[in-house]
């Protein structure tokens, strides 16, 4: 018996592709350990699942109204949706959802340390880097800087590097190009705004 028949590769389809796509996004969105979808076949599944409980309604009127036969634009749209559309929208809402000022008091949060916590805020703002041997790095942490998130190790890119005076930002130093800076030379690190 070949496992490559219509039916089978119909029911992976309906059964793998919406929450494989769910997944992915969330992935996008959530910084986690690497995934490895051959051992969490069952979320995948009921990620899927979900999104047909969600979208039932739509294949209700699919199949009442034939519109694969009355309506063939329709049904393609409709199809296009509920594998499609609905599994990539699913984790932006969720995600949106959980991080409202109403709900993020009642779950835990998706961020892995408090250093995702902060610079997957993207707010631009002022630092000071403070370094292991005692010296201090200042400049601005801006749209064009970037800071690792987990599971990598923790490093920072800072665009623009600024004098300091008494950690004070006096001025910007002359052709900068930025700084990388490695955790395991940081001891601290000061937001301004």
């Amino acid at each position: 018996m070949s496992l490559l028949t219509d039916n089978n590769i119909a029911l992976f389809i309906v059964l793998f592709l919406p929450g494989f796509i769910s997944v992915k996004i969330h992935r996008l969105l959530v910084a986690d350990e690497k995934y490895d979808f051959t051992k969490n076949l069952f979320e995948i599944v009921g990620y899927s699942l979900m999104n047909f409980i969600l979208f039932s309604w739509l294949l209700f009127i699919n199949f009442k109204y034939s519109w694969h036969q009355i309506f063939p634009t329709g049904f393609f749209l409709s199809i296009f949706v509920v594998f499609i559309v609905g599994p990539f929208f699913w984790p932006l809402i969720l995600n949106r959802i959980l991080r409202s000022e109403i709900i993020k008091p009642y779950v835990i949060s998706s961020s892995k340390s408090a250093w995702d916590f902060h610079f997957t805020k993207r707010k631009a703002s002022w630092i000071i880097v403070h370094l292991k041997d005692g010296r201090k790095i200042g400049g601005k942490f801006g749209s064009k800087s970037f800071a690792a998130p987990y599971p990598c190790k923790e490093t920072i890119y800072i665009e623009e590097l600024w004098k300091l005076e008494s950690d004070r930002f006096i001025n910007i130093i002359p052709q900068t190009a930025g700084i990388l800076i490695i955790s395991d030379d940081i001891f601290a690190i000061e937001f301004f705004t």
